[in-house]
């Protein structure tokens, strides 16, 4: 088989795993070690002892939030259009940001947050990860977790109103909070007033589905397979309450 259709397969296979891993329609998105000023986001607040920047490491590209004392923030801003806003109204969708918590020990000083919904994520001394909603409780804690890159979602179902909390795909907290969402207006997320504190922001989003594979998902990731698998045979034989409404 042509070189080109190992590639075809290969995008296939990538794209499935995109899709299976219940990002949907992504509304508003912060990737990788780009600046989120030229992703939509504003640079809303940022203390006198705070910065900002592009960081790589291990691999993986994003972008860095630092505060050195206490009475400091950073907070990136994203406004949903009119349009966007009201595709958010009576559906599902999750709110999801990878990171990486660099100051350990401390009180959880990261933020994410939409509209009322929201979460703060710190780090134990040896470095497990938790989240918390009211920055003195934590609701989940991921004993053995270590440090690294995880992922958190806050995953809202419209039909019943409930905001589950997933971290690292799996669901951790069915029932964080219920409240019927009239519409997203506001992303927001960094660093909380409480540092000293470090993240590494790999991703921010807001999308609207649900975190389980579709069976588009699967068809996409099996065909993916099915191409890739093929032409290498051919070659080898010739996602409490603890929802914290952040100030404005």
């Amino acid at each position: 088989m042509k070189p080109y259709f190992r590639v075809f397969g290969s995008a296939l296979f990538f794209a499935g795993l995109q899709f299976a891993a219940g990002q949907g329609i992504i509304l508003v998105q912060h990737s990788g070690f780009n600046n989120p000023t030229n992703e939509g986001f504003t640079l809303a607040g940022i203390g006198s002892q705070a910065n900002v920047g592009p960081v790589t490491g291990g691999g993986v590209n994003a972008w860095n939030t630092t505060v050195s004392n206490v009475n400091n923030n950073i907070n990136y801003v994203y406004s949903l259009t009119p349009l966007q806003q009201s595709e958010t109204v009576g559906v599902d969708w999750i709110l999801s940001g990878s990171l990486q918590v660099l100051e350990s020990g401390g009180g959880p000083n990261a933020f994410i947050g939409a509209n009322s919904f929201g979460m703060y994520i710190g780090s134990e001394t040896n470095g497990d990860p938790f989240v918390d909603g009211t920055r003195s409780n934590p609701v989940f804690l991921l004993s053995g977790g270590g440090g690294g890159y995880h992922n958190y979602q806050l995953v809202y179902t419209a039909a019943t109103g409930d905001v589950a909390l997933w971290v690292d795909s799996v669901e951790r907290v069915p029932d964080l909070f219920n409240e019927t969402a009239t519409g997203i207006s506001q992303i927001r997320f960094g660093e909380g007033q409480g540092g000293p504190a470090s993240d590494n922001w790999n991703l921010v989003s807001i999308s609207l589905g649900v975190p389980e594979p579709s069976s588009a998902a699967l068809i996409i990731l099996g065909c993916g397979v099915l191409i890739y698998v093929r032409t290498r045979g051919k070659k080898r034989s010739a996602p409490a309450n603890s929802v914290r409404q952040f100030e404005q």
